[in-house]
């Protein structure tokens, strides 16, 4: 693995920029990092300077475009406004309308179904309008429509063409396309969403109008479109993005504000609320529930609800939006699970390409996101459709290996195909179906030899860990947003010790303790195995990510990649590290205002479950503090969490303090749980719950506390519709599953019955024997 650094560390900060930093040297040298070395672009990326906009005058046929448009309206002839059913093309579409419905215009729009129609113009849907419209724009799509836009013009119609997709061979022959694609590829607007162009096309109208205080309402839909289409975040779109996060948060549209208010969680007692001043936050929550829409119904449906001159029941609009989402993730989940059969262990490193007749093709790109996220190889997901006789794909790539290039090298085997380097999508007649899989294979195989070969990796800087800190997260704060372009900081730091490792529960994640000149922190990988041992020495590359939880936020090591270094002392005693063993004291059943000690001591406490206590600090097992002496009042459901918190403290003198009624908390598990729960749900009867809220309330693993909340649901106590890592949604169950009731009982039993065995243990056990386990 070779390590390409973004900044040489002989490189020297000009003064300057120090001033333009405020003596940040983090923060400098990550700009440096990122070829920000002028004054001014320093100034527009910081914020420093106000930003300027592309003029208009630049932006190839805007002006002509809003002119023609001008003239329909001012005419009185009929507009037709035709996008596509991404959350952009859903934003871009929106935005139109809106214009359209503000000067009063003869309007109508329309989306095409993904699934019968795909993507782009409809031959079916001009021959349907040529009699009622005058003029069509086509936004976010149009580009590629050469022959749908040549038959519109036979007929007499007006079309402009507003797109940001590449440049076709064969430009189609519309009066004015709308495009950043012809200017420099360097240009501050070349990357604009479809949603930022619509943006300008909608500031070029209100400028000519002398009504510019109204552009500021579209800002919302711009931010959406500009977080979930993927496109660098740099130039015009980080400005439009920075400007539109607060636009988003306040928006005025009254159908966003009733879907906001639907995906409100349950109560606080769970700690699963997200903030509603959070823009990521906020933004991640919506755009599932957008793009649900165009995957497995209409996202027109979604166009009635976000335009200003709504009508209709908003919270019925509202819940068919969470509905989707939920059959979609319903969806999604099975295809997953057959997904992962039928690769079972056949994969060694070769790419993954699925065909499976009956899938629903409008989750085949999520369930190719998803495999690419297990297994990190590109994958090629393939449904039939029954309308078009043919069959549909959806591609995704890794790093470094482009999948529309692939895709392009077995282009004499498609009917169509589009997309950009990560994701792309394309149709084939079945009867190649075996030619395209063996020749898409072998392309594909190339590729991921020659990035084998590579295996250079690009890392900002090298960073001590006492570097990692507060401040150093507030420098990387202020490159915020990152993303495509703009990516977020990647550290490295040498000859790291492993000092603890654990599986979280059955997903493809571990929590590491991480040792480098006797600090210690947390860290998180996120793949389903790691086999180095406790004792390693590792050359680490990670981001820096603030880990929330219950109103403390710690900072973590998100580990990304990793190279094991030979060393004469690995396998030696990790205590050795600190130079100093770790000395365990018996408490155990002493009354807690005993437990106090000196101001002058460094103490943590370590609690979990329900209730207040009067000691601090106190943390639990998803929080850190480094300490010298640390008092365990609640006993941890596994002794590898044991192990962990007392590394992660890095204290040498730990003080067993919980007490012989850790051995009766498994009896009310179930009970307790599904109270939890009934008491979460808000008044529409949903909840969102944390898993790790749960696990800390319940002080069980995550393990135990997911199969309960499956054995509750196979019972018809709760619903289960939506699920990632940590959060669940839920709501009240309807019919129970007994055949699952048994296998999620029996299973839940056996992990009761080994935390029972453990509080026993850890009881009832002589210290110098848990001492033992733990040096």
């Amino acid at each position: 693995m070779e390590i390409k650094y973004r900044y040489q560390s002989d490189r020297k900060i000009p003064d300057w920029l120090l001033e333009e930093t405020g003596g940040d040297r983090l923060l400098a040298k990550l700009l440096l990092a990122r070829n920000i070395d002028t004054q001014g672009d320093v100034r527009a990326f910081l914020g420093n300077k106000e930003f300027e906009l592309t003029d208009p005058r630049e932006m190839p046929a805007l002006k002509e475009a809003v002119r023609l448009f001008l003239k329909t309206v001012r005419e009185r002839k009929s507009i037709l406004i035709y996008g596509d059913y991404d959350v952009d093309g859903i934003a871009a579409t929106t935005m139109l309308v809106d214009l359209c419905n503000s000067l009063g215009a003869d309007l109508d729009f329309y989306i095409p179904d993904r699934i019968s129609e795909g993507y782009g113009l409809n031959k079916e849907i001009i021959e349907r309008v040529r009699n009622k419209v005058d003029l069509i724009i086509t936004c976010d799509l149009g580009i590629s429509d050469a022959e749908e836009i040549e038959l519109a013009r036979s007929y007499g119609l007006d079309v402009i063409v507003i797109d940001h997709h590449a440049l076709p061979e064969e430009e189609p022959a519309a009066n004015f396309i709308v495009t950043t694609r012809r200017l420099p590829e360097n240009h501050q607007a070349y990357n604009l969403t479809g949603a930022g162009l619509v943006y300008y096309f909608v500031r070029e109208t209100l400028r000519s109008l002398n009504r510019l205080e109204e552009l500021e309402d579209y800002l919302d839909l711009v931010a959406l479109a500009t977080v979930a289409d993927p496109v660098p975040l740099t130039g015009e779109n980080r400005y439009l993005l920075k400007q539109a996060q607060r636009k988003l948060i306040e928006s005025r549209r009254k159908g966003l504000k009733a879907l906001m208010a639907e995906i409100e969680p349950g109560t606080a007692e769970t700690g699963a609320g997200f903030d509603r001043n959070n823009f990521n936050e906020l933004a991640g929550e919506l755009i599932p529930l957008i793009d649900s829409a165009g995957r497995v119904a209409r996202a027109m449906k979604v166009v009635e609800l976000f335009k200003f001159e709504v009508s209709g029941n908003l919270k019925e609009l509202a819940e068919k939006l969470i509905t989707y989402k939920e059959e979609l993730a319903e969806l999604e989940e099975e295809m997953l699970t057959e997904a992962r059969e039928i690769i079972g262990d056949k994969r060694v490193n070769d790419p993954i390409i699925i065909y499976q007749k009956d899938w629903h093709q409008g989750v085949s790109g999520k369930l190719a996101e998803r495999l690419v996220e297990i297994y990190q190889l590109p994958v090629i997901v393939m449904t039939y459709n029954q309308e078009q006789e043919v069959i549909a794909g959806s591609a995704r790539a890794i790093s470094r290996v482009d999948i529309y290039n692939a895709l392009s090298k077995a282009k004499d085997l498609l009917i169509d195909f589009g997309g950009n380097s990560e994701a792309a999508g394309f149709r084939l007649k079945e009867k190649f179906l075996k030619f395209f899989n063996k020749k898409i294979e072998v392309i594909l195989n190339e590729k991921l030899n020659l990035v084998a070969d590579e295996q250079v990796i690009e890392v900002d800087l090298e960073l001590d860990f006492s570097r990692v800190n507060s401040q150093s997260l507030k420098s990387i704060k202020q490159l915020e947003p990152t993303g495509r372009g703009n990516p977020e900081p990647t550290f490295l730091t040498r000859d790291c010790l492993l000092v603890n490792k654990r599986k979280l529960s059955e997903s493809e994640s571990f929590y590491l303790v991480i040792e480098k000149s006797g600090i210690r922190k947390k860290a998180v990988i996120y793949q389903d195995s790691f086999e180095i041992p406790e004792g390693s020495k590792l050359d680490l590359i990670y981001n820096l990510e603030q880990a929330d939880y219950n109103g403390q936020n710690n900072i973590r090591l998100k580990v990304l990649e990793y190279r094991e270094v030979e060393s004469d002392s690995k396998g030696d005693d990790i205590s050795k590290s600190t130079g100093k063993g770790i000395d365990l004291i018996d408490w155990r059943g002493r009354d807690r205002n005993k437990l106090k000690f000196d101001s002058e001591d460094k103490v943590v406490y370590y609690r979990e479950g329900f209730g207040q206590i009067e000691l601090e600090p106190v943390i639990d097992r998803y929080q850190h503090r480094a300490a010298d002496k640390f008092v365990i009042l609640t006993l941890p459901p596994s002794f590898e969490i044991f192990k962990e918190m007392i590394s992660v403290t890095g204290a040498t003198q730990v003080y067993l303090a919980y007490s012989r009624a850790e051995q009766r908390r498994e009896k009310k598990f179930i009970q307790q749980l599904a109270g939890i729960l009934k008491g979460s749900l808000n008044k529409d009867g949903r909840a969102r719950i944390d898993l790790f809220r749960l696990t800390v309330l319940t002080v069980q693993l995550e393990e135990t506390v997911e199969l309960g909340l499956r054995y509750l649901e196979s019972k018809g106590y709760i619903d289960i519709f939506s699920s990632d890592r940590r959060y669940y949604w839920i709501r009240p169950g309807q019919a129970a599953d007994s055949n699952s009731e048994e296998k999620y009982k029996d299973n839940l039993m056996d992990l009761l019955d080994e935390k029972r065995a453990f509080s026993r243990f850890m009881t009832e056990e002589s210290v110098k024997h848990i001492q033992d386990l733990v040096n």
